[in-house]
């Protein structure tokens, strides 16, 4: 984004992609969030089986640095692909794009969990755009979980399966804001 995170600086593809393990991208602490909005392709590409145990948290990507407004990657806003594994992305808002905001492609064993996905930061009020989270091609994946703290708010949805996927789907609200 420019400097003040209110628009797209100039086309990139990516704005991180990693294929190594073990890499965190933000935080939980405010100071430690990325603005990842307004790429070619994808905010987040994790791809190849060497892109493992990386954590992505706490950013906002496909928004401004408002967290107010959409402002879209142009494919995906999160994507796991190439056999990546292990990874957790927790604790983002993930704002719509073309491609779903979180792609799972490929991949297996990931964790996606207490993500805002198609809201703005409050997680309140739901951005126009493409905000699923699409699962294709994948293999236990666990998207939510028991805990409250582990529910992802999917606003515009979830599409499983596309492809094949054989993926844990538990406890998020589906469709809805945070008052589910």
């Amino acid at each position: 984004t420019n400097p003040d995170g209110s628009a797209a600086a100039g086309r990139q593809m990516f704005g991180v992609t990693l294929e190594a393990p073990f890499n965190l991208v933000g935080g939980l602490a405010t100071g430690d969030r990325n603005v990842l909005s307004g790429h070619d392709w994808y905010g987040v590409n994790i791809v190849t089986p060497e892109a493992y145990g990386n954590r992505i948290v706490g950013n906002w990507v496909g928004l401004n640095a408002a967290g107010d407004q959409a402002l879209p990657n142009n494919v995906s806003g999160v994507a796991l692909d190439g056999d990546s594994s292990a990874n957790w992305i927790q604790n983002n808002v993930l704002g719509p794009a073309p491609g779903g905001a979180l792609l799972l492609a490929a991949t297996a064993f990931n964790s996606v969990t207490g993500n805002l996905i198609g809201t703005d930061s409050t997680g309140t009020r739901l951005l126009p755009g493409h905000a699923t989270v699409l699962s294709g091609g994948s293999l236990i994946n666990r998207i939510g979980g028991e805990d409250p703290s582990e529910r992802n708010i999917a606003a515009g949805g979830l599409e499983i399966g596309f492809w094949w996927a054989s993926d844990i789907v538990l406890g998020n609200y589906i469709g809805t804001d945070v008052t589910g």
